[in-house]
Parts: structure tokens; C-alpha cells; sequence
């Protein structure tokens, strides 16, 4: 496989078709490059759990592009609603009935999704258990040939990956940017 690597202020199309077709394309999130592909396409899911080495029962979390797209896929109630609305786009991942999702805040991210119409994979760009890597060259020579283009926006600071919190047990289940306090304080106000 030819790995295309394109910068953001390219045209975003070449990156949706990729996704189309079943690819799987390495793009910027506010946190990490992630690599993504189309979360209905169970042969591009394999591929990113291949890509990763990562084990199959553990879930790849979806990004969308806004809260109407995301109740396309999901019924929220308004304490779940409330969270979207307060926490995202930002680094924050609500696992809902056993699915993860949010809303990156990246514009490049978003431009994509939007365009594409529906939500992506949104999974660190590493090998599962390793540190993603922040400089685009080490997301380069990781992935060359792995996957069908990446989105190089130059280096990302070192971040850690979003929270994510369980909306059924009120946990955090991944430490990341937010805490606790954050959470529960956008659920009351």
C-alpha cells in the first residue's frame, strides 16, 4: 500500500473518499493524531484493530462532527445532552450503553467528518499499549504503508488522550485533560 500524505489546507476530498471506499486515513485531533475509518464499515474496523494490534473485544471510540449528527446514532437524555453540549468539542469521550464518542476539536477533524456525513473511528495513531506519537515524521515512519494517506499538520504537543466517562456508572474510566469536578459541575449548571 502507497501511504499519500497530504497537508490540512489540502482538499479534505481525497481523505473522504479514502473513508468511503473502506480506507483508513491518520488525522489531527486536539489531543493526538488518531487514525481514522468509517465506524459502519466492519472490514475497515479490522484493518485499524490490525493497524493498532490491538485485541478485538475492546471498542474503538466514534468522533462526530455535532451533536445532530451524533442523535442520528444515539438517544440521549437531557443529563447526557447536557454533557455534549457542555464538554464538547473538547477532550472529553462519553461512553453511552457501551459506545464512546465525542467531538474532536480540531478543525481538520471536523471538516472531515462533516463531509463524510457520519462518525469515524477516533483511535490514538500507535501500536495499542505504546505512546502515540506527537512529531508527524514518528506518525510517518509508523504507519508508511499501513494505512492509505495521512493528514500532516506538523507536530502535536504532547497531550494525554481525551477522558472518558461512563455515563451508566458515573466513572471515569480513562483519566485524560478533565476531571471529575469539570464533569459533574456541567451536569448541574
Amino acid at each position: 500500500m502507497k501511504t499519500v500524505i497530504i497537508k490540512a489546507n489540502d482538499s479534505m476530498n481525497k481523505a473522504v473518499e479514502i473513508l468511503k471506499r473502506g480506507g483508513l486515513i491518520i488525522y489531527p485531533t486536539e489531543t493526538q493524531y488518531g487514525i481514522g475509518a468509517d465506524v459502519s464499515n466492519d472490514e475497515a474496523i479490522r484493518k485499524v484493530l490490525e493497524v493498532k494490534k490491538r485485541q478485538e473485544d475492546k471498542k474503538i471510540i466514534w468522533a462526530f462532527s455535532d451533536m445532530r449528527m451524533i442523535k442520528k446514532y444515539f438517544s440521549l437524555n437531557k443529563e447526557q445532552e447536557k454533557l455534549v453540549s457542555k464538554l464538547m468539542p473538547g477532550p472529553f469521550t462519553l461512553v453511552v450503553n457501551g459506545q464512546g464518542f465525542r467531538i474532536p476539536d480540531n478543525k481538520t477533524a471536523a471538516k472531515i467528518i462533516k463531509q463524510f456525513g457520519k462518525p469515524i473511528t477516533t483511535t490514538s495513531a500507535n501500536i495499542s499499549g505504546k505512546d502515540p506519537p506527537n512529531k508527524i515524521a514518528d506518525v510517518v515512519k509508523l504507519f508508511d504503508g499501513k494505512v492509505d494517506i495521512i493528514i500532516d499538520t506538523g507536530n502535536i504537543r504532547k497531550n494525554r488522550p481525551s477522558t472518558v466517562f461512563r455515563w451508566e456508572d458515573k466513572r471515569i474510566v480513562r483519566k485524560g485533560p478533565m476531571n471529575r469536578k469539570e464533569i459533574m459541575e456541567a451536569l448541574k449548571s
